[in-house]
């Protein structure tokens, strides 16, 4: 599992480096018409997407891997359990909808532990960062910015009451 907290940390990390990889490509050669290094620029951004995906691939596989483990300890745990079940207990449940209910609830773990619960954290390593980057290359525009935040929920939360009426 730790290892792939760590693959998602890096693929977060290194979303972050194409935006700055660009930033620089503009600010110090594309918008001074100085093209030498620009080069340079351009293959470390091949090399960071190349190393991302070797990152995103190792990620989504061990949590699979790790997924489909869980999911077959639970199914495991499920099957002895119904076993203990007394004879009365499959007489009052039909046996249909306890494996329809089985099924697709163990379905739906495995798709909020591999799927879901990744892009939760995912999406929270990237806003970390994001907001970090902001900081360091601009921290007055990033206080301005956090100051719409209130706004933006406020009139969301307005927006959503009044859509429900």
């Amino acid at each position: 599992v730790l290892l792939a907290v760590f693959f998602l940390f890096c693929v977060s990390i290194l979303s972050l480096a194409g935006p700055y990889l660009t930033k620089i490509a503009i600010d110090d050669h594309i918008s001074v018409s100085n093209l030498d290094g620009l080069d340079q620029i351009a293959i470390i951004y091949i090399i960071v997407l190349g190393v991302a995906f070797i990152c995103q691939f190792f990620q989504t596989y061990l949590m699979q891997y790790i997924g489909q483990k869980v999911m077959y300890d639970l199914r495991t745990q499920t099957f002895a359990h119904m076993h203990r079940m007394s004879f009365k207990f499959f007489d009052r449940n039909p046996i249909g909808k306890l494996i329809t209910r089985v099924v697709n609830d163990v379905e739906v773990l495995n798709e909020m532990l591999t799927s879901g619960l990744i892009l939760v954290f995912s999406d929270l390593f990237i806003l970390t960062g994001v907001f970090c980057m902001m900081l360091y290359l601009d921290w007055g525009m990033t206080l301005v910015v956090c100051l719409i935040f209130p706004l933006l929920y406020f009139a969301t939360k307005a927006y959503r009451i009044r859509a429900r009426d």
